[in-house]
């Protein structure tokens, strides 16, 4: 069911392509894999609903039904969950990896759902695939 579902940008470099800390940050291949894992596994720990997911070089998308949490909740920990994996992974140089805030959008049908995740799925410029 659509109700509830949010699809959320939760990497978008502020403008100039740079982060709060004002350096500009490019997700490299290993990064994207970590930061797409997490989201499954943070999505699943929470019982979310993961529809799609997808890590760009300088954002990621993700849509995500969240029964009982506002959209900023789920962008805010996400974001959180993604932070800590990228600097388990070496990347101590950054305090702030993402900038404030991002894109929220209601899904409130199954047609606006399946295009969110076909948007997500299909219309990137070869989305990558986590390896398991």
């Amino acid at each position: 069911m659509a109700s509830g579902a949010s699809t959320t940008r939760q990497a978008t470099p502020s403008r100039g392509g740079e982060t709060s800390a004002g350096r500009a940050f490019t997700l490299q291949w290993d990064q994207r894999q970590t930061v797409i894992a997490t989201i499954r596994d943070h999505c699943a720990f929470r019982n979310w609903i993961l529809h799609a997911v997808d890590a760009r070089t300088n954002h990621v998308h993700v849509v995500v039904s969240a029964p009982g949490y506002a959209p900023e909740t789920v962008r805010e920990q996400l974001k959180a969950w993604c932070t800590r994996k990228l600097k388990q992974q070496g990347r101590l140089d950054r305090r702030d990896f993402w900038t404030e805030g991002g894109s929220l959008r209601w899904i409130n049908s199954d047609d606006d759902l399946e295009a969110a995740i076909r948007y997500v799925l299909e219309c990137q410029d070869a989305p990558i695939k986590v390896e398991e």
